[in-house]
């Protein structure tokens, strides 16, 4: 749809990358309230939010890069090595970095002998508000596309980086929904 929001000769603006940052922020924020309002320990998670960050930033950057090894290594050399840190080809693995984002709050949670399951609740939502929104920056990003499809909602992307030209799974979409769903059932089941 709209890969790129700006280019000029010096920058680039990826939509990707917008959305993500919106999601990083709008659940950010909502984790902060609802820490506040479950009379969490909200200044643990501030204090602790940049060593989380990099954490799951390397690792998702270690799962994509070593999942896409074809990608990487046609031969091994200092071209190599600077492909792996340079972040900014958009491969990074979404669970790899949900998933070390929950072990490292996990583990500084039993050190610091918080109760797990009030914080994981208290964060259930916030993480699915952002990936809503990331599911938005991936469907307007061209990114972590469907399949073909004959079925009347298929999308046509007009860029280079969908392999397809004819119209495809908008999966992107189908997230919000899902994620609409699991929002309403635990409100739903509180009650």
């Amino acid at each position: 749809m709209f890969p790129v929001l700006y280019q000029s000769a010096y920058l680039s603006i990826q939509t990707l990358w917008v959305f993500i940052s919106l999601a990083l922020l709008s659940s950010s924020y909502l984790a902060v309230q609802r820490l506040k309002r479950r009379r969490l320990n909200f200044t643990f998670f501030i204090e602790h939010s940049t060593r989380f960050f990099l954490i799951a930033l390397i690792s998702s950057r270690f799962i994509y890069f070593f999942s896409n090894t074809g990608a990487y290594f046609p031969r091994f050399d200092l071209r190599t090595l600077i492909s792996f840190v340079s972040i900014w080809d958009q491969g990074l693995s979404l669970w790899g970095g949900i998933f070390a984002f929950t072990i490292a709050l996990t583990w500084s949670l039993k050190k610091s002998e918080e109760n797990i399951w009030r914080w994981y609740d208290a964060l259930s939502v916030p993480t699915l508000v952002g990936l809503a929104i990331g599911a938005l920056g991936a469907f307007f990003g061209g990114s972590a596309y469907g399949t073909p499809t004959d079925l009347p909602w298929g999308v046509t992307y007009e860029s280079q980086i969908v392999k397809y030209t004819v119209p495809i799974h908008p999966v992107q979409l189908y997230l919000i929904p899902l994620i609409g769903l699991l929002l309403w059932s635990k409100k739903y089941f509180k009650k």
